[in-house]
């Protein structure tokens, strides 16, 4: 009969024992959460410019429209598109009532 090897000698053996430095482990760790940097990187952040309701809008409808075109289109998405229409509209009407006070006097 072998003898029985304690439990934690089993779940942590010596010869896995990992010595990390604290300091070491932070910057793997936060290094594997940011995005990947190139090597032309000058540290400027790309800005995306804010897309026009109507333009969301448009591409909303297209997109329908190419999902209504497809003989095995999906009927799932072109009900979330619908909905998403929806609630940009609602967001459009709720935008054009909060205008600023000056807009009102300066037409």
């Amino acid at each position: 009969m072998q003898d029985l090897m304690d439990i934690q000698d089993f779940l942590n053996p010596a010869e896995e024992a990992v010595f990390d430095d604290p300091e070491d482990l932070d910057e793997h760790i936060i290094a594997l959460f940011e995005p990947a940097s190139d090597d032309s990187d000058t540290g400027e952040v790309e800005v995306i410019p804010k897309i026009p309701i109507s333009e969301a809008l448009e591409a909303l409808k297209k997109l329908r429209i190419y999902q209504e075109q497809q003989e095995d289109g999906n009927i799932g998405l072109i009900r979330e598109l619908n909905r998403e229409e929806r609630a940009i509209l609602v967001r459009k009407a709720e935008v054009s009532k909060q205008q600023d006070i000056r807009g009102f006097f300066s037409s």
